[in-house]
């Protein structure tokens, strides 16, 4: 039961992550994490290449976004 709660975490995750680059929270307004013509995409970094994390990880890389994602575990990066 906890892996499927996990992915459901790392999917949102990203989601909330770009709603707190939005204008209206005093941010500066570039929450589309793949960018515009003429903006950049974004930079995402996660931390932690779990469940949550490499979940988190494939919803920015659908979304065009540059990611990096860093964990202790070398073995746990060679899997994705």
């Amino acid at each position: 039961m906890l892996a499927p709660m996990s992915e459901v975490a790392g999917k949102i995750a990203t989601q909330a992550g770009g709603f707190m680059l939005e204008k209206p929270l005093g941010r500066p307004g570039d929450s589309l994490l793949g960018g515009v013509p003429a903006w950049p995409p974004r930079t995402v970094l996660v931390i932690g290449g779990g469940v949550v994390g490499m979940n988190a990880a494939f919803i920015a890389i659908g979304m065009q976004a540059d990611v990096f994602v860093f964990d202790r575990s070398i073995d746990r990066l060679r899997v994705a």
